[in-house]
């Protein structure tokens, strides 16, 4: 039987994670939003404007005791790279592709969990979990119901972007372990704040004439003026990264990875929700249904992991 105290960690990292595929999904919604108008490397530079005070504030006014470097430079900033890759190429689909479908395609991310955990760090996975995991993906499948329109060149970067973010959780596990997560995301918001600078900074050097297409516009455009409404968003979108950001450390820090993996699934979900709110997307019954099937399979992980 598992000890009280191993119950109760498990219960924080999976509190943690509901609450980061809460505020991430959040957070990326608004960044589709944003797409339409503004270049990828603003939304990025500026979030990471806001966000890098923020975690400098609250390491200063209640963790006065961490060192705001990383115990282990090299993994935690190797993570970070991981994340960044990960945060790129799954931005550059959300103009292209609907919320749900990008959120569904990078969800595979819990497969390449399960299968780099038992490869790399020797976690056994057992049948049950992988059933699981199974039901998650139908679950996933329900909610897209794949088409043929549907499917673009697009739509195949949240696959690299699941294979990638896989890895860097991994990576939590292995080797950021006695990292505090507060100091874990701001090296993370510092290399994306230094991304969104030079990436900026090579567009305006590479750029010749404007550009003709919205896509070109989104990757290789100058700045665009924020109004009062931008702003807002772009303050909600670095409050929803901070919280996301140490959540998702957390959790895969404390709880066990297939578990917490699982769990991701329930980004869909959310995804669902602000679909619904920002860009009309109403799920069918069959959507539905695939919501009920990522909630059950994630209920069952949970049991099974904390009574075995």
């Amino acid at each position: 039987m598992r000890s009280a105290s191993g119950s109760a960690t498990i219960q924080v990292a999976v509190i943690a994670i509901l609450i980061t595929v809460g505020t991430l999904s959040l957070s990326d919604a608004l960044a589709k939003l944003l797409s339409a108008n503004f270049p990828l490397w603003q939304i990025f530079a500026l979030r990471s404007l806001l966000t890098v005070p923020m975690i400098l504030l609250i390491l200063a006014g209640w963790y006065r005791s961490v060192s705001w470097r990383p115990r282990s430079l090299l993994w935690v900033s190797l993570r970070s790279l991981l994340m960044v890759a990960q945060a790129v190429v799954y931005y550059i689909a959300l103009p292209k592709v609907d919320l749900s479908a990008v959120a569904a395609t990078n969800y595979t991310m819990p497969l390449f969990v399960c299968i780099f955990a038992a490869v790399l760090l020797g976690d056994r996975v057992s049948p049950a979990v992988w059933a699981a995991v199974g039901l998650g993906f139908f679950g996933v499948l329900l909610i897209v119901q794949p088409a043929t329109e549907s499917f673009n060149s697009f739509a195949l970067l949240p696959l690299a972007a699941a294979m990638l973010a896989a890895l860097a959780n991994l990576l939590t596990k292995a080797k950021c372990q006695g990292e505090h997560p507060l100091v874990i995301s701001l090296n993370l918001n510092v290399a994306l704040l230094a991304t969104g600078l030079a990436a900026t900074l090579v567009g305006l050097l590479w750029e010749q004439e404007p550009q003709t297409s919205q896509m070109a516009a989104y990757l290789l455009g100058g700045w665009s003026p924020m109004g009062q409404s931008e702003w807002v968003v772009i303050v909600i979108m670095a409050v929803s990264f901070v919280v996301g950001s140490v959540g998702a450390a957390l959790a895969y820090q404390v709880g066990p990875p297939t578990t917490i993996a699982t769990l991701d699934f329930a980004y869909i979900a959310f995804a669902l929700l602000w679909g619904m709110l920002f860009f009309g997307e109403f799920p069918n019954a069959a959507a539905f249904l695939g919501i009920f099937s990522i909630i059950a399979a994630g209920l069952f992980v949970v049991r099974s992991r904390r009574f075995s």
